[in-house]
């Protein structure tokens, strides 16, 4: 056959090079319908597992415009409900583009490390956490935020718009332990009360000691 390699320059050759299926046309087009299309769509799902195997194993999700709506969806088809890792533009002005992490059913989020659940953000937006939290940096509570501390929210600190309080209204006593106690007005420029360990306590007005 002219112009054809040499392997495949007679017809037995070409034959032989579609296992001689008579019926080839048919059996690559039956082979081309299980393959996923690129322009996906649900009618086109994979019904079987993914597998990435690699030394550094990665996937890219690219728009081609500035949507910021790329997104890994799962879907519970039991109810209908979406989980996602989704980029995403923010409807209030002030968050911007962001990582939308979430549900969008009525299930709350979960992190999980060595299988066990560390942090659960429920539907109304509070936070779990089942070990200690280290902050790097300020904690900033809203007037009226409440940090609640035991069981019963038995000690209560807060800050209600007007005044600050600390409230004790659990079992025991509120104690407070230092070896040195030194009470100043919010400015930090006058002394008001200092106690000292088996020393004196002393009470200030105005700066000045009025009675020890």
């Amino acid at each position: 056959i002219d112009g054809a390699p040499g392997t495949l320059d007679t017809l037995n050759e070409l034959a032989a090079a579609i296992n001689d299926d008579a019926s080839y046309a048919s059996t690559l087009t039956t082979a081309l319908a299980t393959k996923l299309p690129k322009t996906g769509g649900s009618s086109n799902a994979m019904t079987g597992d993914l597998h990435i195997i690699s030394g550094g194993p990665k996937i890219y999700l690219k728009d081609n415009t500035d949507d910021d709506d790329q997104a890994i969806i799962f879907r519970n088809n039991a109810d209908g409900d979406d989980y996602k890792i989704q980029t995403q533009d923010f409807t209030d002005a002030a968050a911007g583009d962001g990582l939308f992490i979430g549900s969008e059913g009525g299930d709350p989020v979960a992190l999980v490390t060595n299988d066990t659940t560390a942090l659960t953000l429920d539907t109304s937006q509070n936070a779990t956490f089942a070990g200690d939290v280290t902050v790097g940096d300020d904690v900033f509570i809203a007037d009226g935020g409440v940090i609640n501390v035991g069981t019963g929210n038995d000690l209560k600190i807060y800050h209600d718009g007007s005044n600050s309080y600390i409230e004790d209204s659990g079992t025991g006593n509120l104690k407070i332990r230092t070896n040195s106690l030194n009470v100043r007005n919010a400015a930090n420029s006058e002394t008001m009360l200092e106690a000292t360990e088996n020393s004196a306590v002393t009470l200030y007005y105005n700066d000045v000691k009025k009675l020890e």
